[in-house]
C-alpha cells in the first residue's frame, strides 16, 4: 500500500507543475482537428477530435484524445495523448504521457516519457528516464536515454543507449547497446546480448537458460543468473515464510504499477477534456451535489447496488440476456464517469473553500483527481472512499441528467 501511495506522490511531482496553469484553448471536432505549421498557440490546448495533428508550436501543455494523434511541430510543455494511434515525429519540450494501441516516437523529447501501448517503436529519441509497457517494445540505436530505462513487455528490444541502469520485465529480453550502470532483466524465456551490448555494471538476470551473448558483447561487473525455476521457488517460499499468499512469479512483475500511473494519468486527462468539453452540464452537477446531497447519495447508493442485481437476473432469464449484456459496458462506463465528476466536484468544492468565489472547472478537475487518488491509496479507508465517490457520482450524475433534459426542452 506504501507504493500506491509513492506512485501517487510521484505523478503529482510530475503532474502539477504542468498542469498548474489556468489558461486553456479548446478545440475540438467530430473530424479532424489541425494546428498548422505557421500556427502558434500561447495557451495549454485541448484537442478532441477523430484525428489531431500538430504542425505547429503550443506554448504550454497539450491533452489530446483522438482515434489518431500526430506531432510534427513543437509542444513547449508536456503531451498527454490517448489515442489508438500516437505518432510523435516532432518536438516536446517536456514530458510525454501517451496510452494507445500503438506508439511511434522519432521526434525530440526533452524530459521523460511514460507510455503504454500494444506496439511502441522509440526511435531516433533522445530523453532522460523512460517507463515503457507494452506487447511489444523495441527502441532502435538511434534512441537514447540519459539516465534510466524501466521496460515491462511481452518481447523488449532494446538497442538505444542506456545512460544509468537498464530493468526490462519481458518474455523474450534482446539488449545491443551500452548500459551505463547495471542491469536488470527478467525474462520467463531467453536474454540476449547483441555484439554491440557493453554493461559498464553488474548484470543480474533471470530466464529459462544462459544468456546468449553475440561476439564483442560484455559486461565489466558481476554477472548473476537465476533460473526462471529457482526465482518461482523462492517466490512460493517468500510467501510461506511471512504467512501471506505467495506472489506468481511474473517477468514483468511491476507491469501492474505502470497500469496504475498509466489510469491516473488517464483519469486526470479524461476529467480535464470533462471539464472543458461538458462545461453545463458540470456545474449542473456540481449544484445538485451540492444542494441535494442526501438525495444524491441515495440514488446513487441505490443505483449502485441494484444494477448488477438487475444485470444478473437480466442473464439468468434468456430473453433478457440481450439486455443484460448491453447494461454491463454501461455500468462500467457508469462509474468510470461517477468518479471523474466526483473527483471535478472535490476540486471545485476544496478551491471555493480557499476563497474563490468562481473556482476553474478545469483546475478543479486537476486538483480533485489528485485528491481522490490520494485517498484511495489509503488503507482501509480507501475502500470507503470508492464507495462514497461511486455512490454520490452516479447520484450527481441521475440528477444533473434530469436537470440538464429540463433545461435542453425549455431551450427548444
Amino acid at each position: 500500500m506504501k507504493t500506491k501511495i509513492f506512485l501517487v506522490a510521484l505523478a503529482l511531482a510530475l503532474l502539477i507543475p504542468a498542469s498548474a496553469a489556468l489558461a486553456f484553448e479548446l478545440k475540438q471536432s467530430d473530424g479532424a482537428v489541425n494546428v498548422s505549421s505557421d500556427q502558434t498557440i500561447d495557451d495549454n490546448l485541448i484537442a478532441t477530435g477523430a484525428s489531431v495533428v500538430i504542425d505547429g508550436t503550443v506554448n504550454g501543455n497539450v491533452y489530446t484524445a483522438a482515434q489518431t494523434v500526430t506531432v510534427n511541430g513543437t509542444i513547449n510543455g508536456d503531451l498527454f495523448a490517448g489515442a489508438q494511434s500516437v505518432n510523435i515525429a516532432g518536438k516536446v519540450n517536456g514530458h510525454l504521457f501517451a496510452g494507445a494501441s500503438d506508439v511511434t516516437v522519432t521526434g525530440e523529447i526533452k524530459d521523460d516519457l511514460y507510455v503504454g501501448a500494444g506496439t511502441m517503436n522509440i526511435n531516433n529519441t533522445k530523453s532522460r528516464n523512460a517507463v515503457l509497457a507494452g506487447g511489444m517494445v523495441q527502441t532502435n540505436d538511434q534512441a537514447g536515454f540519459s539516465k534510466d530505462l524501466f521496460v515491462f513487455a511481452g518481447s523488449a528490444t532494446i538497442n538505444g543507449e542506456v545512460g544509468q541502469d537498464l530493468k526490462v520485465g519481458a518474455g523474450e529480453i534482446s539488449v545491443n547497446n551500452k548500459i551505463g550502470r547495471n542491469a536488470k532483466l527478467e525474462s520467463s524465456d531467453s536474454v540476449t546480448l547483441g555484439s554491440n551490448a557493453i554493461v559498464d555494471g553488474n548484470l543480474d538476470y533471470t530466464a529459462a537458460q544462459e544468456v546468449s551473448k553475440e561476439d564483442g558483447a560484455q559486461v565489466k561487473g558481476e554477472t548473476v543468473y537465476t533460473p526462471v525455476e529457482k526465482a518461482q521457488k523462492d517466490t512460493k517460499d517468500k510467501g510461506k515464510d511471512d504467512k501471506k499468499p505467495a506472489i506468481p512469479f511474473l517477468p514483468f512483475a511491476f507491469f501492474g504499477i505502470i497500469i496504475k500511473i498509466i489510469g491516473f494519468i488517464g483519469l486526470l486527462v479524461i476529467a480535464i477534456l470533462t471539464a472543458a468539453i461538458c462545461k453545463n452540464y458540470t456545474k449542473i452537477f456540481i449544484e445538485k451535489l451540492q444542494t441535494k446531497t442526501w438525495p444524491a447519495l441515495g440514488w446513487g447508493f441505490l443505483t449502485l447496488v441494484a444494477t448488477p442485481i438487475v444485470i444478473l437476473i437480466l442473464l439468468v432469464i434468456i430473453i433478457g440476456i440481450p439486455i443484460g449484456l448491453l447494461l454491463i459496458p454501461m455500468y462500467v462506463i457508469l462509474l468510470y464517469f461517477a468518479k471523474v465528476f466526483a473527483s471535478i466536484c472535490t476540486g471545485f468544492v476544496i478551491i471555493k473553500a480557499l476563497g474563490k468565489k468562481e473556482p476553474h472547472l478545469i483546475w478543479s478537475a486537476v486538483l480533485g483527481v489528485i485528491v481522490i487518488s490520494i485517498l484511495l491509496a489509503i488503507p482501509f479507508l480507501g475502500g470507503l472512499v470508492k464507495l462514497v465517490v461511486l455512490a454520490f457520482g452516479i447520484g450527481g450524475i441521475i440528477l444533473a441528467l434530469k436537470e440538464y433534459s429540463k433545461s435542453t426542452v425549455k431551450d427548444k
